[in-house]
């Protein structure tokens, strides 16, 4: 039970992470999966996730009586699962996002600003802005979105 405990962890620890060095790696996917863990695993469900559930659950049921699209499921059940996740981090120590966040979070974010760094010394940039006339290299960032990580890139000028 414990490697499992450290291997969903760490899939917490990673699971915002969209891009990393450039690349387009989506590990958006692997919340779901602590959730589905979390799901089998049948433990106590706190108070307070019971009106969340029951909704979605709900919205399931309507799904199924106006014969919805098939992604119209995948979402709710989807939704399900970061919810079933959110039960996982919600059952950890005050400690534990903190600490995770520490441990995994911070070197992955490290190495993809250095991967940036040698991208921006060497012109390669994926993300540029044109502003008057000049290129303006943008970091992605591990999110994804170059907007919310332009002051990284004011901060080498």
């Amino acid at each position: 039970m414990y490697l499992l405990d450290k291997i969903l962890s760490t899939f917490v620890a990673i699971s915002p992470i969209k891009y990393l060095c450039g690349t387009f790696v989506y590990f958006n996917i692997f919340f779901p999966l602590v959730g589905l863990v979390q799901f089998f695993r049948f433990r106590n469900i706190p108070f307070f996730f019971f009106p969340i559930i029951a909704s979605c659950f709900l919205n399931l049921i309507t799904c199924i009586w106006h014969l919805a699209p098939v992604e119209s499921y995948l979402r709710v059940i989807q939704l399900i699962l970061i919810i079933y996740g959110a039960i996982y981090v919600s059952s950890k120590s005050n400690d534990f996002l903190p600490s995770l966040i520490l441990r995994v979070f911070f070197p992955v974010l490290a190495v993809d600003f250095m991967c940036f760094l040698s991208f921006y010394f060497l012109e390669n940039a994926s993300h540029t802005r044109n502003i008057f006339g000049y290129v303006v290299p943008r970091y992605v960032g591990l999110a994804g979105d170059p907007n919310f990580q332009e002051y990284c890139v004011l901060l080498l000028q």
